[in-house]
């Protein structure tokens, strides 16, 4: 695992409050015991979480980030496949495949491993419950 004075280096979508984005560092605190660090763009870091794969630069380490869907090669073209451990899903995949970027069929949202780490027992109120995406609010 990489680290930095014992800490997890990262980096994450931070212009914008929301949910999804302040769930990696807190994933990886849980899942690793260690504290996070937020890390320059230039030191090696992990991203996780989020549609962020425009983000990335070459000291990125990448688990379970997606695409936007509006990156274009020129932010895409520095991206390597030992940067990659794993991608949210086949789309995100196929855009890198595109480019020459071989990666691992590894997919999932890191997400999804959230309650494994926090399941309050809640009484269920409603049938179903629907989480709009930020970019939704328009």
């Amino acid at each position: 695992m990489l680290l930095q004075d014992d800490k997890v280096p990262m980096r994450w979508w931070r212009n914008e409050v929301n949910f999804g984005d302040l769930l990696g560092p807190w994933l990886v605190e849980k899942m690793t015991g260690k504290s996070v660090v937020w890390a320059a763009r230039n030191q090696p870091h992990y991203l996780v979480i989020g549609s962020i794969l425009k983000r990335t630069s070459p000291t990125s380490i990448v688990w379970g980030v997606g695409s936007f869907g509006d990156e274009g090669p020129e932010r895409l073209s520095h991206i390597t496949s030992e940067q990659i451990l794993a991608l949210r899903g086949p789309l995100t995949r196929g855009k890198l495949d595109m480019l020459g970027v071989r990666t691992p069929r590894i997919y999932g949202d890191p997400a999804l491993l959230a309650p494994r780490y926090y399941s309050p027992s809640i009484k269920k109120k409603y049938e179903l419950g629907i989480v709009l995406r930020w970019s939704e609010k328009r």
